[in-house]
């Protein structure tokens, strides 16, 4: 697959088909690098209602690599939670690692208040580069603070 199937592809992301969108983000992450100009696109569908759409974005993003990091950091500041929680998700998978990803997670970490986005900024954390010990410095509070929870259990 090459550069002809690209704009159909980030056509299809837009399509209220939930099979043609993770056909297209596993199509798109599949072409690496080739596939950056579909990352705006592929942030969108970070927000969709379907878990599976948003899971099988962020594995495509994370493929795409480090052309897709600066969008992803930037959607770490995104209005809604689930766009938040597939970018950290997606940092968190790709490899090699976005320079200077681990401390913008932490801080996203750090502020927010959606406690499953924040449980999702904990997971990728330690996946991102940030030391152990400031892992821990901010899951505590979390585990022991009533009002900001991440869905932990005790």
């Amino acid at each position: 697959m090459g550069k002809p199937a690209l704009q159909p592809l980030i056509d299809a992301l837009a399509q209220n088909d939930t099979t043609l969108k993770i056909g297209a983000a596993r199509a798109l992450g599949g072409m690496g690098a080739a596939a950056k100009d579909a990352v705006p696109a592929l942030i969108k569908n970070l927000g969709d209602a379907q878990d599976t759409v948003r899971d099988e974005t962020a594995q495509g993003l994370a493929a795409i690599g480090t052309e897709a990091g600066p969008a992803l950091v930037s959607a770490l500041q995104d209005a809604d939670a689930h766009r938040r929680a597939g970018a950290a998700d997606a940092l968190a998978q790709m490899d090699p690692r976005f320079e200077g990803v681990g401390k913008e997670v932490e801080q996203a970490a750090a502020k927010e208040a959606d406690p499953v986005t924040r449980g999702a900024m904990f997971a990728a954390m330690a996946k991102t580069g940030v030391a152990p010990d400031r892992c821990v410095a901010l899951i505590l509070p979390a585990v022991t603070d009533e009002t900001r929870r991440c869905g932990m259990r005790r």
